[in-house]
């Protein structure tokens, strides 16, 4: 990454910050995961994802039964 690439970045999550305390950086099923928990008991959260879109297609590599 790029230093001003980097600077932007920065300055995007510090204005997010200002709106919401918690970010959650990733929207793959860990990220959300964690995002809805949080939700649900009340905290304000926002999700940042690299993709501006969701893929049409599954990135995980394997899953765990629970």
């Amino acid at each position: 990454m790029r230093a001003a690439d980097f600077r932007l970045v920065l300055a995007v999550i510090e204005r997010i910050l200002m709106e919401v305390p918690t970010i959650v950086v990733g929207a793959g099923p860990v990220g959300l995961t964690a995002a809805i928990e949080l939700a649900r008991r009340g905290v304000p959260v926002r999700v940042i994802d690299r993709l501006a879109l969701p893929t049409t297609e599954s990135r995980a590599i394997g899953g765990v039964p629970p």
